[in-house]
């Protein structure tokens, strides 16, 4: 998705990157991790005390 105050060669590097890798950022839409990541001060006292 472009916007519209982005110069022309910016697209242009960044599609060249996307092809060399395959990479589809249409793949990674619903792909929302933050909320996994969330945990209380509860749990990270328990990991702090295995170490």
């Amino acid at each position: 998705k472009r916007h519209l105050d982005e110069p022309e060669d910016e697209m242009d590097y960044r599609s060249a990157i996307r092809s060399m890798f395959r990479y589809n950022p249409n793949n990674f839409v619903d792909d929302d991790d933050d909320p996994n990541m969330e945990v209380g001060f509860d749990q990270i006292a328990k990991e702090e005390r295995r170490r």
